[in-house]
């Protein structure tokens, strides 16, 4: 069975400031799809909590995904904390870059430079196209896991994830299982 870790970066979700509904969901989905989901971490803007959480993942995971911190923003730190865990550097994907463009009107001059940022991916990963948005996800392969970095705005996660899965698990699919869950309603015990 296909065993997974779900990884979500924010510090708003840190603070309570909003619910972790990307957890929940992609918990949900991975179950529906028959990947046990072992552990679920949240970390705030920081590259190196988000390493440590990397550092950290599980031995018996097949998969990592990790939601939030692909935006524009300074705080955005995902792309870099992984091109430093995994020693490479960021390099501009050409797609992504001219998307961004695309999407944004020539009067936001200034909003194309800092949607730029989201253009970088790390060298060797395998790029998610963004139907639903700007920041475009990406998938690193390492010691024998895959890393799916996903935005963390909730339609575009969605979205991104459900494409990410059906490649996934056509590719596993003689280790996908099933997870039976039951429940007892007991009254006046």
């Amino acid at each position: 069975m296909i065993k997974a870790e779900i990884i979500t970066i924010g510090t708003e979700i840190m603070l309570g400031q909003i619910t972790n509904t990307n957890a929940r969901d992609i918990a949900k989905t991975l179950t529906g799809k028959g990947i046990q989901v072992l552990c679920q971490t949240s970390v705030g803007d920081d590259k190196e909590l988000l390493k440590n959480a990397l550092s950290l993942v599980g031995k018996g995971v097949d998969i990592v995904i990790i939601t939030g911190g692909l935006g524009p923003t300074v705080n955005d730190i995902t792309r870099e904390a992984i091109a430093d865990f995994f020693n490479v550097t960021l390099v501009i994907d050409q797609e992504a870059q001219n998307r961004i463009q695309k999407h944004l009107p020539d009067r936001h001059m200034k909003m194309q430079d800092e949607y730029k940022k989201q253009a970088l991916i790390p060298e060797g990963a395998r790029v998610l196209r963004n139907d639903n948005g700007t920041a475009p996800g990406f998938v690193m392969q390492g010691a024998n896991k895959e890393i799916a970095c996903l935005p963390g705005v909730p339609r575009e996660m969605q979205s991104m994830l459900g494409k990410y899965l059906e490649i996934y698990t056509e590719q596993h699919k003689a280790d996908v299982g099933c997870t039976l869950a039951r429940h007892v309603h007991t009254f006046g015990i």
